[in-house]
């Protein structure tokens, strides 16, 4: 989904399975997705096609059976899981474990049955007077399974009744390696390390029982021993999943009943990290592949998305004094999305740039600076704890700094103690602005950055400290380096041209401000050298005014004015801005050759008015000289 915009109802579409079960991806085809349901059903969905197909493993209608007449047990969510070591093959669980290898078109029996088997609790749902046998309600189940990452053919089997088996032999054979001293329980998830092919994570819990204790178990002898992993966690948050980082070892994530825990120390201790979540059951969670972003899934409130971890990954139990600079992940320049009002069903999703983290040992009142170059050097810009790019004072109020609207400014780097973030949107330095100008369908935001590598020096006292960064472009278009050059190249040359023609308004306004405040100077004498300087003043306004007229629409006061009156130079050159950076893709001819023209137009009533500076305003500081009058400013010295 596109950084920045919200995550709407169109950006879901419907997938394989029903009302409950798993639901995963072809590994190779975005297209095909496959999904489970209550009674064992399996359903392979093609998007292109809009069909689904049933693949289940045994066929059978078992509607109205209880769960001992059923010859296969599959649990509510009974996994379906594709192996990391080849894409072809699918797994899935009832009281056995089950691999196909051709999408579900058959199915491989791995083992016995890896569950207590007490025909007790297979009895017909609902009792005797009222039953209710849709399937829903079946015990004695294969609830978790999975394969170590690390070694293929190892593979983990938790039930719903307690037990945990391990096969070191891609299913051959089985061995019961359920930790000593569990009671019936509920294996709620394993989870084998991606580090170490021996060390799996088991959550497990008995709330079911009437019991709410923490139970999270580690093994790292392929379950031949497993050690208890509660610290931290209170009484009640009993634990639904357990993952190890892929990117870090030994930092593991915890989903309870109450919220998220993290450890950093490999399981020794537990800490609470809620940030702004709902205190919610947490049934799974994954840390995405590539993106580095924690996935969250909670019972009844949404998907939640810690995004990018990397501080986590960087994280030292001795921390360095003062201010450490975290390695960025890889940004995205990724253009579209669409706006749509707040709805509930509207998420939140990650904010649109580069994301910079960096940590400060305690809070400090010294001025922080944040500078981006590009790769060669080039200065792109300057942030601060203090001031704004232009160096403007931010306005602070309590601990934020405050943008024009009161809002927290998002220009202002914060110095809280601990972690801190600050986005840059990628946009280099905008055109310079005009105050009271009207727009249409344009602005000064300065260019996007092109896809490359870039650096951020940061500067606290003494201290600075550089990190490298990669921006990438989407990867679903084409757009070549030299394109996306030549976009950044135009964008910023139309802005270069706006900012002259912004500086050449305000600069004519305050000439012609100046020359009409001479005559209040002699308004009671009427000597020949005042009636020559009156005479030159009015032709030199009236040549200020034309120009004005024609860079910019004075009459418009509001925008729908501009409906009445049209639009001028420096609008259709800040339109053209937003017509050349309208997409990630090469600029059109005609966007080019438009801009030469507005551009020699532009110029020619830029020389129009450097003549007027130069010359008539020459001549009037010549004669207002004679009546001992502060001289009419030239034009600036760079001109």
């Amino acid at each position: 989904v596109i950084g920045g915009w919200s995550i709407n109802r169109d950006d879901w579409y419907p997938v394989a399975g029903f009302e409950s079960g798993y639901v995963i991806p072809h590994p190779t085809d975005p297209d095909i997705t496959f999904g489970g349901n209550y009674s064992g059903y399996i359903g392979r969905k093609s998007k292109l096609l809009n069909q689904e197909q049933d693949i289940s493993v045994y066929p059978n209608n078992p509607i109205g059976e209880g769960s001992k007449d059923r010859g296969e047990r599959f649990q509510w969510t009974f996994p379906l899981v594709f192996s990391p070591h080849d894409n072809s093959v699918l797994y899935t669980t009832s009281q056995h474990v089950w691999r196909s290898t051709n999408e579900g078109m058959s199915w491989t029996k791995l083992s016995d049955d890896l569950t207590r088997n007490d025909t007790t609790k297979q009895q017909p749902s609902g009792g005797p007077i009222t039953k209710d046998n849709t399937g829903v309600e079946v015990y004695n189940t294969i609830f978790t399974f999975a394969e170590s990452p690390v070694k293929k053919g190892v593979l983990w089997a938790g039930s719903d009744c307690g037990l945990v088996h391990i096969s070191t032999d891609n299913g051959a054979t089985w061995k019961n390696v359920t930790p000593k001293g569990l009671p019936e329980s509920l294996v709620s998830m394993i989870a084998p390390s991606p580090f170490d092919a021996g060390t799996a994570y088991a959550a497990v819990n008995r709330y079911k029982h009437g019991d709410d204790g923490v139970y999270i178990f580690i093994t790292t002898d392929f379950g031949a021993t497993w050690k208890k992993s509660t610290n931290g966690i209170p009484q009640g948050a009993f634990a639904r999943v357990v993952r190890e980082d892929p990117f870090r070892k030994g930092l593991l994530y915890a989903g309870t009943e109450r919220g998220l825990y993290i450890s950093l120390d490999a399981g020794t201790s537990w800490s609470r990290l809620r940030l702004n979540m709902p205190l919610t059951p947490i049934h799974d969670l994954v840390v995405h592949p590539t993106e580095k972003d924690l996935v969250i899934g909670t019972h009844g409130r949404s998907f939640w998305i810690i995004d990018d971890l990397t501080p986590l990954h960087q994280y030292s139990p001795t921390p360095r004094k003062g201010l450490t600079a975290h390695a960025p992940r890889h940004a995205y320049r990724v253009s579209g999305g669409s706006w749509s009002s707040p709805t509930m069903d509207v998420g939140e999703n990650a904010p649109s740039g580069v994301q910079l983290h960096y940590t400060l040992s305690d809070t400090t009142s010294n001025e922080l600076k944040l500078t981006i170059r590009t790769e060669k050097g080039d200065s792109i810009l300057t942030f601060s704890s203090k001031v704004d790019p232009k160096g403007e004072p931010f306005k602070v109020e309590k601990d934020f700094h405050l943008d024009s609207l009161h809002r927290p400014s998002s220009e202002a780097l914060t110095r809280f103690k601990g972690l801190n973030r600050f986005v840059w949107d990628m946009r280099w330095p905008g055109a310079e602005p005009l105050e009271g100008a009207l727009l249409w369908g344009g602005g000064t935001e300065g260019p996007t950055a092109v896809p490359g590598w870039y650096t951020a020096t940061y500067m606290l006292g003494a201290d600075t400290q550089t990190v490298r960064f990669e921006i990438r472009k989407d990867p679903r278009i084409a757009t070549t380096s030299e394109d996306f050059q030549a976009q950044f190249d135009l964008h910023s040359k139309i802005n270069a041209k706006l900012t002259e023609v912004h500086k050449a308004i305000k600069r004519l306004r305050e000439v012609r401000s100046t020359v009409n405040g001479l005559s209040s100077r002699w308004k009671d004498l009427d000597t020949n050298a005042t009636r020559d300087v009156n005479k030159l003043s009015k032709t030199i306004t009236d040549s200020l005014t034309f120009i004005e007229d024609n860079l910019i629409q004075t009459k418009a006061k509001a925008f729908q004015d501009l409906l009445n009156y049209p639009v001028k130079l420096n609008n259709k050159i800040a339109s053209l801005a937003a017509v050349a950076s309208s997409a990630d893709r090469r600029p059109t001819q005609q966007t080019f050759d438009l801009f030469a023209t507005l551009g020699a137009k532009a110029d020619e009533y830029l020389g129009a008015l450097r003549s007027i500076e130069g010359k008539e305003i020459a001549d009037l500081n010549t004669k207002i000289k004679e009546l001992n009058l502060p001289a009419v400013p030239g034009p600036p010295k760079d001109k």
